[in-house]
């Protein structure tokens, strides 16, 4: 039997058995068996034919076997176990459980599962109407796993009505309250399920992941610990245990446990991303990859385990093409607030450079000629990661520049002559789209110039005459200019494909010019320094990003001073349960957005000099729904005009721009309350020494910062092998025109050493609390391991003198007012 007349046959025998040709059904089953002994459909639906026909103990082997053959299907676990019920095989019925548990089914499928049996121990099993009937459970279970978590408490508490002592319900009717966050109600409903059924293992378990979630960190180790001597093979509970002693700082433990876990289910998910998160605390991160992968595969896309992929991701760089971690990391993306594109560039480009298709089509010294680029395209178009990261977020790397530069230069020149195919047009778009995101950085050939003009003159003559333009020609412009530079582009019709192009460079800094209109403003800058820098943002808003990281889980002020390692004097601001924030200087926005869902009831001020800047911080804000951020233009040395004061500042990367960066420290600090805490970020001189060479070199050749004069000087760095030129085009700044306009050619800026730091911290009557990267302190401590004390900035600075790079970005730091 061919395998299409299997098919044909599975689905007569369905028919025939719907229809009450019992006969004709069991004949056809049985005919595929006899081809394919192992059909899970065709054994499934002969075993629950014969359980209709009251020939139970029959149908068990074949019900069996469809199990064996695929254990992800569900209903092949609850027709099994109906049919064990059926002959009251009680123990066959409990060993089939316990399998599920091992199996990998989710905890409301082996709930599910569960309430088919009496909720009391085997041996005592009388009455099954002891729970609510298979079809009322069913309902509940698929509320609860389609998010409608009212509508399930609503028919729970109906059903406790009629069947107070059903463990299972309480128990299910816990998970309810967990999804509803109504936690001492969750505890609750499990201390009854409990006390039901004092044996059941879910139940106990299921109680110290509420306990958990509501802080009872020891009541949840003793439920933990309960759950696994009733089931020595729970592999959940073992791996909950891991996750706490972890949170408590205690690895080790952690790791047996986690272990244990994996020992019994090598491909339960929750254990799999604990051993990862483990991993990344060890910093062996290439190890992590591995183990979150794993979770994924089990799990499928989650946004816990994604989440921490993305931190893992981040200091991993690849040397092997993975095709399974290619589509996690456009699931990463594609999930929106997971992660911040950039911090993953560098590890996607070199998981990227692996791939057969990109190597041959687009790097490694690729041909990219007129009579090929319709072949590389489609390459191209092969690897969807490449073009999402393309649409996101400027690429930082030469090669992919150099290979992409190319491209649209052999696409223009050959506009007229080149196949208008489908993956050219998707290549268009996100080529259009990342060169949007750099701000035009590419370099740009005095025949591409020309040819650019040719092309925008026909697209426009074509609009006078009422002749629709080929979108092709609209896109082909789009990746050398920004589309709303055109006065016909209103004219240009989009379709479903382009919209995305239509609302970045058209729809959106339209929109953002709206909301310019009904921004406050505290006072007309007037400070001679603060004006100037408010020109180069209104000129290069900074940065352009599309996506961010969102913290889904916010922490409390505690928690946050915890993970940085800070060390307070008054620790009365732990208690702060409603901070109120001040950022000074937020740019585009992106600062103010991630630090909104940091802390629990947080409400943020964000601040900056810049319209333009502000006005597109506030349409992402807008995009991402956030409702405690509020923007305004103000000057820090205005700040006090506010007459308010804040229980947190965070000012990163604007005091060194000003004339005077005391002063504004100064005005930032009588804006915080006594107790406040203040984040400082500043360049460290040793760390830009490369840079202020540059600097020194754009002074004295008087090199304009206009954007023709920034992307011929960065041409220059990039053909050249002086190390401070080499060592700037490996930053990411040097990647977009704002970025590197803000990296080399800034109106004002200055550096401080450590020795600077403390003694303004002291003149401001700041006590020092720690730096904010921890991954700074292990090798600190390794240098000083008699007296490292972290909070001795004399200590710090001769650490920084041995090591340059250590503060490559910025000193980033955190002070508390005394």
């Amino acid at each position: 039997m061919a395998k299409l007349s299997i098919q044909k046959a599975l689905q007569d025998g369905i028919d025939a058995g719907r229809s009450g040709r019992l006969t004709e059904a069991d004949q056809l089953f049985t005919a595929i068996l006899k081809v394919n002994p192992n059909h899970p459909d065709a054994n499934h639906n002969l075993g629950v034919l014969g359980v209709s026909r009251g020939k139970t103990a029959a149908a068990v082997p074949f019900l069996k076997r469809a199990l064996e053959a695929n254990p992800s299907n569900f209903q092949y676990w609850l027709s099994y176990l109906d049919a064990l019920i059926q002959l009251c095989l009680w123990e066959e019925a409990e060993a089939l459980i316990g399998r599920a548990r091992s199996g990998g089914l989710d905890r409301t499928s082996i709930d599910l599962l569960k309430s088919q049996l009496a909720n009391v121990p085997a041996k005592e099993m009388t009455n099954l109407n002891i729970s609510p009937s298979k079809q009322q459970m069913a309902h509940l279970v698929d509320l609860y796993k389609s998010g409608k978590y009212k509508e399930a408490r609503e028919h729970a508490n109906n059903y406790v009505i009629d069947f107070p002592k059903s463990a299972t319900l309480h128990n299910l009717r816990g998970a309810i309250f967990v999804a509803l966050n109504l936690l001492p109600e969750a505890i609750a409903a499990y201390q009854v399920s409990i006390s039901l059924r004092p044996n059941f293992a879910d139940a106990h378990n299921n109680l110290g992941v509420a306990r958990e979630q509501a802080g009872d960190l020891t009541g949840a180790i003793v439920s933990y610990n309960r759950a696994i001597s009733l089931d020595g093979k729970f592999a959940e509970p073992l791996s909950n245990l891991g996750a706490i002693y972890k949170e408590q700082g205690d690895s080790d433990k952690s790791l047996l446990f986690v272990q244990a876990a994996l020992s019994i289910n090598p491909n339960f998910p929750e254990a799999n991303t604990n051993m990862g998160n483990l991993l990344v605390e060890a910093e062996d991160y290439l190890a992590a990859v591995e183990y979150y992968k794993r979770a994924l595969r089990s799990r499928g896309p989650s946004r816990d385990i994604l989440y921490n992929l993305g931190v893992a991701i981040a200091e991993v760089r690849f040397n092997t093409y993975d095709p399974t971690l290619e589509t996690h990391i456009l699931e990463l993306l594609k999930s929106s607030t997971l992660v911040s594109p950039g911090s993953i560039l560098r590890s996607i480009t070199s998981l990227l450079s692996a791939n057969p298709n990109i190597n041959e089509a687009l790097i490694n010294g690729a041909v990219i000629s007129s009579n090929s680029i319709s072949r590389k395209i489609d390459q191209l178009q092969k690897v969807p990661l490449l073009g999402e990261i393309l649409s996101l977020s400027p690429i930082i790397d030469q090669e992919f520049e150099m290979g992409l530069t190319k491209m649209r230069s052999v696409v223009l020149l050959n506009i007229e002559r080149i196949d208008i195919t489908g993956s050219l047009l998707e290549f268009q778009i996100v080529l259009a789209m990342q060169c949007f995101n750099n701000e035009y950085i590419f370099s740009t050939t005095q025949e591409e110039i020309m040819a650019a003009k040719r092309l925008e003159n026909s697209v426009s003559q074509k609009i006078l005459r009422r002749e629709d333009p080929l979108i092709s020609e609209v896109l082909c412009l789009a990746s050398y200019n920004a589309l709303n530079t055109y006065t016909w582009i209103s004219a240009v019709r989009f379709d479903a494909k382009t919209e995305c192009v239509q609302r970045q460079q058209v729809t959106e800094p339209l929109a953002e010019e709206k909301v310019k209109l009904d921004l406050p403003i505290l006072s007309p800058v007037a400070d001679k320094v603060s004006l100037k820098v408010r020109v180069q943002y209104e000129e290069n808003p900074y940065p352009r990003w599309q996506r961010t990281r969102l913290h889904f889980k916010p922490t409390s002020i505690s928690e946050m001073c915890t993970d940085f390692g800070l060390i307070l004097a008054n620790e009365e601001i732990k208690l702060c349960d409603n901070p109120q924030i001040l950022i000074a200087g937020c740019g585009t926005g992106r600062h103010a957005v991630e630090s909104s869902t940091k802390l629990k009831n947080s409400n943020i001020l964000a601040v900056d000099l810049s319209l333009t800047s502000l006005a597109y911080a506030k349409r992402k804000t807008r995009e991402l729904e956030l409702d405690n951020v509020s923007y305004m233009q103000a000057d820090i040395l205005d700040l006090h005009k506010l007459n308010k004061t804040f229980d947190i500042i965070e000012c990163s990367g604007v005091l060194h721009h000003m004339n005077d960066p005391f002063e504004g420290w100064k005005t930032l600090v009588s804006c915080l309350k006594r107790g406040g805490i203040i984040k400082i970020g500043l360049y460290s001189s040793l760390s830009r020494l490369h840079i202020t060479k540059i600097r020194a070199e754009i002074s004295r050749h008087k090199i304009e910062a206009t954007e023709a004069s920034i992307k011929k000087f960065r041409n220059r760095l990039l053909k050249s092998s002086e190390p401070h030129h080499t060592a700037v085009s490996r930053s990411p700044d040097f990647y977009s025109t704002s970025t590197l306009r803000d990296l080399l050619f800034h109106v004002q800026e200055h550096c401080f050493s450590l020795p600077q730091i403390k003694q303004y911290i002291e003149n401001l009557g700041l006590k020092f609390c720690g730096f904010e990267n921890q991954k700074l302190l292990k090798p600190f401590l390794q240098r000083h391991t008699n007296n490292g004390d972290p909070m001795d900035l004399d200590l710090w600075a001769s650490y920084e003198y041995e090591n340059p790079t250590t503060f490559e970005r910025m000193y980033q730091f955190w002070c508390q007012k005394l």
